[in-house]
């Protein structure tokens, strides 16, 4: 995809090419490495061995940063320098620190139109089956286009041919003509999130994996575990965990955990880690919501009620995950997506020129888990009898 992409912009007689030293090519062979190695920092079961990692034992290091040190070991570093050269790897690395937008090779790798979120929409598509947001990929690519605007710290305008400064940035808009194109992106990009990345089933494994961890964490039921597992030494070594013990973190290393769980009698972890090898998993209830908000009147009846009945629940919210929109006259500006209406000298972004956009990325969806059976069936009562 991200092959693609470069191809594309390419072929734009603007687009920014670099002197003559060769420097393009070490560009594009950069952004192709960073596209291979992007998330090769990302841990078993990916944000959610991540968010566990961080709220129950305190490791405060992020698949991002994990990627960075990745791609700086010798393993990683020599055969890019022997095959593409040193310029190239250094930019590799700059690709990664820099930051969204920095130039048109950046925009590639990260930005709200990616080599990244393409990819996995069309392939997660293809294989889920799921044919809710038609991605037209090639109207897309066919609509893209190149345009420079001064920085200048003050309001920007790209119509302009001089800034105070005399620096330039380059940002990627699309003609008038990929406007709709653009809009089933984002409601691909939303709907896959909904129905796929969140979906209920998938957020209640998740969900009691997590207890599952966390069990672990207290009592000292991590001393009980197989020490020779790579979870266990990485989740004892907190802060200090060292690159190679989590590069052993897989998820076959996890489910060796789950398994010996449930094979030993650990309390409440190893009821769990049952369930979890049965598929025997919490039942959802969410919130009916008509509207894009939820009122946070009744929602706290509503807890205050379930623990009045004895019942116990997890709470799971999310925002329904859409494209972000930064305000005019600000460098982020230029991170929207942005559509450049014909006749215009300006690009709009696209939540402007379609608010019911900016409607969709303010929902948020509300969930509550429930480890007992039937306990969801009295919350869908319990929520009913609270009325409007």
């Amino acid at each position: 995809m991200a092959r693609r992409l470069l191809r594309r912009c390419e072929a734009l007689e603007n687009f920014p090419r670099p002197d003559a030293d060769g420097e393009h090519r070490e560009w594009r062979d950069a952004t192709l490495l960073a596209a291979l190695l992007h998330d090769v920092g990302h841990g078993p079961f990916s944000h959610v061995f991540e968010e566990i990692s961080r709220t129950t034992f305190g490791i405060h290091v992020d698949h991002e940063a994990w990627t960075k040190q990745i791609v700086r070991r010798p393993a990683v570093r020599s055969p890019i320098e022997e095959h593409c050269g040193a310029r190239t790897y250094e930019k590799l690395l700059e690709l990664f620190d820099v930051d969204p937008g920095f130039n048109i090779y950046s925009t590639i790798i990260s930005s709200q139109l990616d080599a990244d979120r393409l990819d996995f929409l069309v392939r997660d598509r293809y294989f889920s089956g799921i044919q809710v947001g038609f991605l037209d990929l090639e109207w897309i690519l066919d609509s893209m286009r190149i345009f420079t605007h001064p920085v200048d710290g003050e309001l920007l305008d790209p119509s302009a041919e001089a800034s105070e400064t005399g620096k330039f940035q380059y940002s990627v808009a699309y003609s008038d003509k990929g406007k709709s194109a653009l809009e089933e992106f984002i409601l691909s990009y939303i709907h896959m999130y909904n129905s796929l990345y969140f979906h209920k089933t998938t957020r209640s494994a998740q969900i009691m994996l997590g207890d599952l961890l966390q069990g672990l964490a207290e009592d000292g039921r991590l001393d009980k575990c197989p020490a020779h597992n790579a979870l266990i030494k990485y989740f004892k070594s907190r802060n200090d965990v060292e690159l190679e013990t989590y590069l052993e973190t897989d998820d076959i290393a996890i489910w060796e955990i789950v398994f010996f769980v449930a094979k030993n009698d650990l309390g409440e972890p190893s009821r769990i880690a049952t369930r979890l090898t049965n598929r025997d998993l919490y039942k959802c209830f969410e919130v009916p919501s008509q509207h894009f908000a939820i009122s946070p009147f009744k929602e706290m009846e509503f807890c205050n009620r379930l623990r009045e009945a004895g019942i116990e629940f997890r709470e799971d919210r999310f925002a329904t995950k859409s494209i972000k929109e930064y305000d005019e006259g600000t460098p982020k500006y230029f991170l929207n997506l942005l559509i450049w209406p014909e006749g215009k000298d300006f690009p709009l972004s696209i939540g402007r020129l379609n608010p019911l956009i900016n409607e969709q990325a303010q929902r948020s969806i509300k969930r509550f888990y429930f480890p007992h059976d039937g306990d969801d069936q009295k919350a869908e009562e319990i929520w009913n009898s609270l009325g409007d």
